[in-house]
């Protein structure tokens, strides 16, 4: 056994990929639907500004999983 350290492999696992945008995506949208209903209830402003916040939630979800897209392509 040499005592050299072994190297990371150059690209992840394809699953660790996935985890990671699963897990930014319901992040993204759970942060915009508490930012939401944090407001409604401050503001007292009813479901008005938790429908907005999740909303907005969905929509940089989005926006992220098509940068990630781009980023990642997909290895045939």
């Amino acid at each position: 056994m040499s005592g050299a350290p072994r190297q990371a492999d150059p690209q992840p696992k394809p699953w660790v990929n996935a985890l990671a945008a699963g897990t930014e995506l319901a992040a993204t949208v759970l942060v915009g639907l508490g930012g939401g209903y944090w407001l409604d209830s401050v503001c007292s402003t009813g479901p008005w500004l938790t429908v907005l916040g999740a909303m907005a939630g969905m929509a940089l979800a989005l926006y992220r999983l098509i940068k990630l897209s781009r980023i990642n392509p997909k290895h045939g």
